[in-house]
């Protein structure tokens, strides 16, 4: 399998690269596979539970088990970028999501927030705190100001999705994971402006 090598203020995270549509649907569902697709929502289900009771590190192992069923699940990778960036991985968050861009590039275009589906209001908003006040510090950190415009937009607070991308250099100044993931991102902000 190849890698990703997702550059962030000076570390490294590596993340497995998978490839668009090799599971037949970009979102890595599977009409023919209902029971894969069951028990994978059964552990994203799970997961949301024990993450709103506070018990993240097990929140984390539904999340994990997920992807063992499905790599392609968009779903439990958003929840783990979550939880990376609440405990400051910053680059594996951004690593999680640049795969959701690459398996499934129409994900920011769905209007539907975090808030509805996991009902976790402490953990969303301890993680969008922690990355403003790193960002405070690093002004000039653009993968956390991308980080922070996906979770934004995936938030339905689009406005501010904008402002943090303007933070950012043209994308042709970038590599290009982070340029693939402004344009997703882009994309589903503009669909929320019509």
């Amino acid at each position: 399998m190849a890698t990703i090598l997702v550059g962030w203020t000076g570390s490294q995270a590596i993340a497995p690269a998978i490839p668009l549509g090799s599971s037949g649907l970009a979102n890595g569902s599977n009409p023919g596979n209902t029971e894969r697709d069951q028990r994978v929502a059964d552990l994203l289900a799970r997961g949301d539970r024990l993450l709103r009771a506070g018990r993240e590190p097990q929140a984390r192992d539904r999340y994990q088990r997920a992807l063992v069923l499905n790599p392609y699940a968009s779903a439990a990778r958003e929840r783990l970028a979550l939880l990376d960036v609440s405990r400051g991985r910053y680059a594996q968050a951004l690593a999680e999501i640049h795969l959701i861009v690459q398996t499934d590039p129409a994900w920011f275009e769905q209007a539907r927030s975090i808030h509805t589906y996991l009902k976790a209001e402490r953990v969303v908003n301890d993680a969008l705190a922690g990355l403003e006040r790193h960002l405070q510090r690093y002004p000039r950190d653009e993968s956390a100001w991308l980080l922070l415009a996906a979770i934004l937009a995936r938030c339905g607070e689009f406005q501010r999705a904008r402002d943090a991308l303007t933070r950012l250099r043209p994308a042709a100044q970038t590599d290009t994971l982070d340029a693939s993931t402004r344009a997703a991102i882009r994309r589903g902000l503009e669909l929320t402006s019509r």
